[in-house]
């Protein structure tokens, strides 16, 4: 492996999305090299609503404000939504990472299976695997992880769920694309959070012919 002096600056960044982009643009400000690793074909994270990996679902509106959803440094531009949708949100960190050059050194549709400390104590390895199944070993001084929080979906162990025969079945928000699978039936959101409330208005205005939110306590 590489261990010349200008190597030993490159940092590997797991995740492109908002804190991956983040992080390798202020990285880039101070001269060191970053490299984006991400299993999606390009970057956004949870924002690449047509990602395989995104859990969110079309014309999903973020509950912060455009100001607040925003990078400190790069604002959105005049006329956009107080609450944007996920799509606009998408757009913008591929604006972003198009500003400044953050896809230069970017390794997609890659997943990071091992991170190791190099043997002589001096920054790490790190084993990726491309989709195409190529598998390689580089040499990092430094490693980021940036892949969120919100990747695996948690459905609770609730007695019968599994035997449930209504023609709409089980949907885990994850999973949710839109109200149009869920139009002329009775729709059971449970949950009163943030995302369940979100769907079950999506549900209610776009055609489901009930919609009930059910709930341990009131938000």
């Amino acid at each position: 492996m590489d261990e010349s002096p200008a190597a030993r600056t490159i940092v590997a960044i797991i995740g492109a999305g908002p804190a991956g982009l983040a992080t390798a643009r202020y990285l880039h400000a101070v001269g060191l090299a970053p490299v984006l690793f991400d299993q999606s074909d390009g970057v956004g994270g949870q924002w690449r609503v047509s990602g395989a990996y995104s859990s969110m679902w079309p014309g999903m509106h973020t509950n912060t404000t455009c100001i607040t959803t925003a990078f400190s440094d790069v604002p959105h531009p005049p006329g956009t939504p107080a609450y944007p949708c996920a799509e606009v949100i998408g757009d913008y960190l591929e604006q972003y990472a198009d500003r400044f050059d953050l896809r230069r050194d970017a390794r997609f549709q890659t997943t990071v299976e091992v991170v190791e400390r190099a043997t002589d104590g001096r920054g790490y390895t790190v084993r990726s695997r491309h989709a195409n199944g190529i598998v390689r070993e580089d040499w990092f001084s430094h490693v980021v992880v940036a892949t969120g929080r919100h990747r695996s979906a948690r459905t609770p162990p609730v007695a019968g769920l599994s035997r449930f025969t209504g023609v709409g079945g089980v949907t885990h928000t994850a999973a949710y694309r839109g109200a149009a699978a869920f139009r002329g039936q009775r729709v059971l959101v449970a949950g009163h959070s943030v995302s369940a409330v979100e769907i079950a208005s999506d549900l209610a205005l776009r055609g489901a012919a009930r919609v009930t939110v059910a709930a341990r306590r009131h938000r």
